[in-house]
């Protein structure tokens, strides 16, 4: 980008300082994830993040059964089991 001469040198150090700084905090945030991840016994569950999803319902269901929470268990990337 430098060696173009289409945008200042400035804003390009300070835009690659910035994605820099952002990007060592992304990793102190995993390290910190990572130690608390390591604390918790085997076997425990994190609930990582919600989905909202469309669901199918029809006349004759029961509501509470149709919007009670689900969860989905995903291990390494695979759907372990849905509950």
């Amino acid at each position: 980008m430098e060696k173009l001469k289409k945008f200042d040198p400035a804003k390009i150090k300070r835009y690659f300082a910035n994605e820099i700084e952002s990007r060592h905090e992304k990793i102190k945030q995993l390290e910190f994830q990572s130690e608390q991840i390591h604390m918790l016994p085997i076997g425990s569950e994190i609930k990582e993040k919600e989905v909202q999803s469309i669901i199918d319902i029809k006349v004759g269901d029961n509501w509470d059964d149709a919007t009670s929470a689900r969860t989905i268990v995903i291990k390494e990337g695979i759907i372990k089991e849905i509950r």
